[in-house]
């Protein structure tokens, strides 16, 4: 079914304020330079911020399962969708890093990091990083490329802020615009370059309404185009991974979705040499998301 496109802009002027909220701050004065603040992504929220204030995250320490120690920016006590990259900043910018914050409602098909500087010199030279004290970074333009989706499961209005971070390492956002989200698809994109040139952000965030899926069904097929085995996914059963039969000549996924005429069947060819497949299905917020399914050889 052909489906138009229905969306507007809608520039809020004042919407409510965020009462007892501990990270909201008064945005800086005329004295206070922010010239050296770059914009670093987005933060989709389902309310309009406080116009007059700069909301600002909270670093947070995480400990993966396997005990692997990471750092993430939190906005608390708003509720929404992350998409930025943020640096974690260390005790000198060599021990610095580079973090991607997303939620599982992104899915995210791309995101490049360049550097045209001195730095890019050093990764094909055997140097030690106790060599690198004296060493001067004459130019240091750093261009990063952020590209999402948003799977929408039904009408709504999004409210699209810019996120900064700070020369010494905070992170804020500041209140964007809204956006009513109807059959359709939409895009908003970001080319910010810093007042001194040294940084370039190119962010796309599109997002598309979709029918719901109920399930997905993954069909073995022989080299007589015959069913060997059909695997039904729901976001009750999901697998962790799917072992080919050693027969598969190609894999069939059919995903059974519900549109306003009914059950809709869509199929694609998975590649034969992917190694995981990324399950979408609708998760708590209105949207879908995601989890990844290892695409295994046979094991006996």
């Amino acid at each position: 079914m052909f489906k138009k496109l229905v969306w507007l802009v809608c520039v809020i002027l004042a919407c409510g304020c965020l009462g007892g909220c501990q990270l909201a701050k008064e945005y800086l004065g005329p004295g206070e330079d922010q010239s050296q603040d770059k914009i670093i992504g987005v933060y989709v929220t389902f309310t309009h911020l406080p116009s007059d204030e700069a909301i600002y995250a909270k670093e947070i320490l995480v400990v993966e399962e396997d005990g692997y120690e990471t750092t993430t920016f939190k906005f608390e006590d708003i509720p929404g969708i992350a998409f930025f990259e943020a640096t974690v900043m260390g005790e000198d910018e060599f021990h610095s890093y580079k973090t991607t914050i997303s939620d599982p409602e992104i899915f995210v098909s791309q995101i490049t990091i360049h550097f045209n500087s001195e730095v890019n010199k050093l990764l094909n030279e055997d140097i030690l990083l106790e060599d690198l004290e004296d060493f001067t970074i004459t130019e240091n333009n750093e261009v990063i490329t952020l590209t999402g989706t948003l799977y929408a499961l039904e009408n709504t209005i999004l409210y699209i802020s810019n996120v900064f971070q700070s020369p010494e390492g905070e992170v804020y956002m500041r209140a964007g615009a809204g956006y009513y989200i109807s059959d359709g698809t939409m895009s908003t994109s970001l080319d910010e370059t810093s007042k001194d040139g040294k940084f370039t952000l190119k962010l796309t965030l599109t997002v598309e309404m979709v029918d719901p899926p109920e399930q997905e069904i993954v069909k073995e097929m022989n080299d007589r185009d015959e069913v060997i085995r059909a695997t039904v996914i729901t976001p009750d059963n999901i697998p962790d991974s799917i072992s080919l039969h050693p027969d598969c000549a190609y894999t069939i996924v059919e995903t059974h979705s519900r549109s306003d005429e009914g059950i809709v069947v869509s199929r694609i060819l998975l590649d034969p040499d992917v190694e995981c497949y990324i399950y979408k299905y609708p998760g708590e917020r209105g949207f879908l998301i995601w989890k990844t399914i290892a695409i295994l050889p046979w094991d006996d």
